[in-house]
């Protein structure tokens, strides 16, 4: 019976081992569990999106119907030209096509959350604000882990070229039965052992109490350093893996840096181009009313808003999407299960 109170040697090895593997898992898994996660806010999203879409789309159609049928009445009177009425319904046609791509893209957009959380209702993410989140990328820490997995190696394949020492003890309890303990310096792991013998022990054996073994062992091989070599070459590779992941990951979260500035500044300007269209729509509206515009100007001016409210939308969703990828980049999961799950 082998007693292990202690980790040392080999023992403490198997353990290291068996932890940064455990480490590893745990990363595989919040990798997954992040990008599971994104999937179904993006969703969800999408799903919001469309739903403002559609309402949008809806909108202006009801104003280019309202526009093509004032056209046509004042074309009856000749106050419209053909080309007028041709514009008033190409609009008309425009907005109806706008309905048509919000409805299509609702019903993917339902379509593609369902496949994630099953029927559950989409959550309101009109108001979604993530906060950029911090850390080490995974990149890093996996090349990390690999590099402590081969020093764990070069550890271990080092201790096959010492000598081992084996020290045990043996205490003959009668002539039939003995107890023995003994310990060797590879892992320093104490060995109880019982003994028993049939017939026992005569004259004079039977007279010894005990006996003292001290022994040593060493095995050099070519397949023993040929071993080491490869290790301490693994060592390496580990720790040249360690420096090209740090580099690249710079890399990665400078251009990470520069895609969520620029998706940020594209909202900004689409959000100033929606407000002016917003302005432009109500202005019309105000002169249609006067007398003083026509109705196809107030059609074109809300085909022009419906347009500039999906630029926004779009806008949006990129946004989310650039935020997002900073957490793939940290493997940082939105909501975690459990506290050790989002250590980095």
């Amino acid at each position: 019976m082998t007693v292990r109170p202690w980790l040392f040697g080999d023992t403490a090895d198997q353990a290291d081992k068996s932890r940064l593997q455990l480490e590893q898992a745990r990363l595989d898994y919040r990798d997954a569990l992040t990008g599971l996660q994104i999937q179904a806010l993006q969703a969800a999203y999408g799903v919001q999106l469309a739903r403002e879409s559609l309402d949008s789309a809806e909108e202006g159609e009801k104003v280019a119907q309202a526009a093509l049928d004032a056209t046509r009445l004042r074309h009856d009177k000749g106050a419209a030209s053909d080309r007028d009425l041709r514009s008033a319904e190409t609009g008309l046609q425009q907005a109806q096509q706008f309905v048509a791509n919000a409805r299509s893209g609702l019903a993917l957009a339902q379509t593609t959350l369902e496949s994630l959380v099953g029927r559950a209702a989409a959550p309101d993410v009109s108001t979604l604000a993530l906060a950029v989140p911090d850390g080490t990328a995974l990149s890093v820490q996996k090349a990390r882990l690999n590099g402590e997995l081969a020093a764990v190696s070069v550890r271990n394949a080092t201790r096959s070229v010492y000598p081992v020492v084996q020290v045990g003890y043996t205490w003959n309890v009668d002539s039939k039965d003995s107890l023995g303990i003994s310990i060797e310096s590879r892992t320093l792991q104490p060995k109880v052992s019982y003994g028993f013998q049939s017939p026992g022990t005569s004259f004079p054996q039977d007279q010894i109490n005990g006996s003292f073994q001290i022994g040593v062992s060493m095995n050099i091989s070519p397949g023993v350093i040929d071993g080491l070599q490869a290790t301490q070459a693994q060592l390496r590779a580990a720790q040249d893996g360690i420096a090209a992941a740090v580099r690249s990951a710079a890399v990665q979260k400078a251009s990470l840096d520069n895609d969520l500035t620029q998706a940020k500044g594209a909202l900004r300007l689409a959000q100033r181009q929606l407000d002016d269209a917003r302005a432009t729509f109500r202005e019309d509206q105000t002169r249609q009313n006067l007398g003083l515009g026509t109705p196809l100007t107030t059609q074109q001016a809300a085909l022009a808003l419906t347009q500039r409210q999906l630029d926004v939308q779009q806008a949006r969703q990129d946004v989310l999407s650039k935020t997002l990828a900073y957490y793939r980049f940290y493997a940082h999961p939105l909501v975690s299960q459990t506290p050790s799950e989002v250590q980095p």
